[in-house]
């Protein structure tokens, strides 16, 4: 199952500690009848792309080798009561497979930025 979910970026200065580049998600997945997810771990790809659809990858929380725009890994999500956080851009996040990657100093210096959500089973 995969959902791009968009973002609208502003132009946005940081200093001090916030400046770090880590954007905190916050997911709830439920089935289709509205029942959370049941408590455990999930694998989520998060990629970000220039366009809800036929985009051009700007960026991914985890990459086969590391790089924002290298071929997306999953991030492995707790999940308790159907909900998760997850800090994309925190180098200690934990990635099934491949390693974290940076955010880009500049990924929000476009208009719009799309992410894209793909959930399987860990």
């Amino acid at each position: 199952m995969a959902t791009v979910l968009p973002f609208l970026a502003v132009g946005v200065s940081a200093s001090g500690p916030s400046s770090n580049r880590i954007l905190n998600y916050q997911i709830r997945l439920t089935n289709a009848s509205g029942v959370p997810v049941a408590d455990g771990t999930l694998s989520l790809k998060l990629t970000m792309f220039t366009a809800s659809a036929g985009g051009t990858q700007l960026y991914t929380a985890c990459s086969a080798d590391g790089s924002p725009t290298g071929t997306p890994t999953a991030v492995t999500a707790t999940f308790s009561n159907g909900s998760s956080s997850i800090l994309i851009g925190d180098p200690a996040i934990t990635c099934a497979s491949g390693s974290a990657a940076a955010m880009p100093g500049d990924l929000f210096n476009i208009t719009a930025i799309y992410l894209g959500v793909t959930v399987a089973a860990a």
